[in-house]
This record gives structure tokens, sequence and C-alpha cells, in this order.
């Protein structure tokens, strides 16, 4: 992505690594949320209660465990980060200082997106020249918007024929974005960009969860459900096995608190974890299936629950961002 193109960014999104990270406005405090979640009940298991699991389950199978328990870790902190600093599939808005870049005659040219030498670090004052810019700008934006509401504007939208079904699915002008939608894409008012093949804005990641990342989102919803029912298991396995000397109240406190959390707090994960996976089995976004969009016509991007699965998995889209 280009110096300029992330620096000057109009809508929410915030960059890092110069551009080739991306995250929602609040994704910072939101993963690490997710990451606080996640890391009690870890702790609580292998500080109190994987010790004890060789001796408890036998050295084999003990140690088997507690390896399966530690990739499935490593894996589920995987998944979270490349769900959380993925593009989602952001759709490079024709708005904002991309314009305003092209017109402006007092910066050197050069093709938007490549490097521009002549570009200095930001200092203090700019960044909040910058901020201010930004605000103003999306202030700008929201008058054009109700202006061409009350006008009329009649360019918003077009039928276009797509899927194996011959459905008529509804392509939308973005008003904010000023781009047409492709199907299936949507506008996040969180993030202020519109997102291909938008599932839902994930107040846990922080982000947008669309075309590029779904993948990684049901994976860490997979992956972490199975870590939670392995401690779950483990921690009742070790605890039934022990031998009374064994049973100190330093473990039996460790083990009551995982149990509990994992049950209680644990308990939604694998539900959510199972609606994703039936959605994605008919795929259905989250969006869709909430304004039930095909409700009245067949799905025509449902192509069976084998080609629904490996699509999403083993294609992986390349970044739109990276032309801005």
């Amino acid at each position: 992505m280009g110096m300029l193109g992330w620096r000057k960014w109009p809508g929410n999104s915030v960059f890092m690594c110069s551009g080739r990270l991306v995250r929602g406005p609040t994704g910072s405090g939101s993963a690490g949320m997710t990451l606080g979640a996640m890391a009690l009940p870890n702790i609580l298991f292998w500080a109190m209660i994987a010790p004890l699991v060789p001796r408890a389950l036998g050295q084999l199978a003990g140690w088997l465990i507690l390896g399966s328990t530690a990739y499935l870790l490593v894996l589920s902190l995987t998944l979270l980060a490349k769900t959380a600093l993925v593009d989602p599939g952001i759709i490079p808005p024709h708005r904002g200082v991309f314009l305003e870049l092209a017109d402006d005659p007092d910066l050197p040219a050069y093709e938007l997106g490549k490097h521009a030498p002549d570009v200095v670090e930001s200092t203090s004052e700019q960044e909040e020249a910058d901020d201010a810019e930004r605000r103003e700008r999306r202030e700008r934006r929201k008058r054009e918007a109700q202006a061409a509401d009350e006008a009329g504007d009649e360019r918003m939208s077009h039928q276009l024929v797509v899927g194996r079904n011959g459905a008529k699915i509804e392509v939308k002008y973005c008003r904010t974005c000023k781009v047409y939608r492709p199907p299936r894409a949507s506008h996040c008012a969180e993030c202020d960009n519109c997102v291909r093949k938008f599932d839902h804005h994930c107040p846990w990641m922080g982000t947008c969860i669309g075309e590029r990342n779904y993948k990684y989102f049901v994976g860490f919803l997979i992956v972490t459900s199975l870590l939670a029912l392995e401690v779950l298991g483990a921690t009742v396995m070790t605890w039934v096995r022990l031998e009374t000397a064994d049973v100190t109240p330093v473990f039996v406190g460790g083990a009551v608190t995982t149990i509990v959390y994992v049950v209680v707090i644990g308990c939604c994960l694998p539900m959510l974890c199972c609606y994703h996976v039936s959605i994605l089995s008919r795929n259905v976004t989250t969006h869709e299936d909430i304004r039930n969009t095909f409700m009245v016509q067949a799905n025509p991007f449902d192509y069976g629950c084998v080609r629904n699965w490996l699509v999403p998995c083993c294609v992986f889209p390349a970044s739109a961002l990276s032309e801005v």
C-alpha cells in the first residue's frame, strides 16, 4: 500500500507496519479483551493442573494431552492475530484524500500505490492536522450524503444476474465511498469502509469479518472451542483420577475456577461456532442471514456443502489495498 495511501486513509481503519497490517478503530482494545478472556483459564490450567496430568492419567496419555493442548493454544492465538490484523476485504474508496491528492499541485507526481520518495515522516503536529482534516472530511461526506438523499439521487443501484440459479442480486452504490459495491459487499459503519462479502463487525476482534479473514475467524472459533473442551476434560479427568494426597486446596481452587469459567463463559463459544459452521455450509453470511436475504429466492451462491467449505478455505483473494 502506498505511503500516502495508508497515512491519509479516509476511513476509520488503523494501519500498522507501513500499511501491511490493518485493524478496526477499536481493534487493540477488543482483541486485548479476547486475549484476556482466553488467558485466565489457560494460566490456571498450565500453572496448577498441567503438572499433575501425567501423574493422574499416565505418562503417555498425559503428555499427549498436554502436547495437543499446547498446539491448540498456539494455533488459536495465531488465528486470533490473523483475524484481527488481516485486511478483511476493504474496497478502496473513490473519496477523500485519493481525490484530493490527484488535484493537489503541491505534491510530486507519482502513481498512487507506489512509494513516494519525497514524503517525510509525520510529526506530531502533522498527525494532529491530519486528524482534524479527517474529521472535516467525514463531516463533509455526511452533508453530501444527506444532500443526495434530499435530492432523491436515483443512481444508487442496478440489477445484475449472478449465480447458477440466475437470481437477480442488487448491486448498490455507496454514497460514502463513491463506489458500486460488488455482490455481497456492504459498508461497515464502525470501520467506515466497504468490505467484500461482509459478514459482520466483530466486537471481540474489533474489526470487520469479510472475504479475506472469514476463514481465520471460523478457524479461531473451531480451534478455541476444541481447546476449551480439552482443558475442561483434562481438568475433570485429572481431578477424578488423582490420589487423595495430591488433591491439595490449591489444586481444588484452580480446578473449580477453571471448570466454572469454561462452562459458564465458554459455553457461548461452541454455540457461535455451530452457527457459523451452519451458515458456511449454506454459503450465507451473517449479514444476509439476519436480513433474510434468501428467504424469497434460492441462494445463488450455494454450490453444495463441500464446495462452500473448500472455496473460502483454499482460495486466498488478493487485497485490493495493494492497488491503492
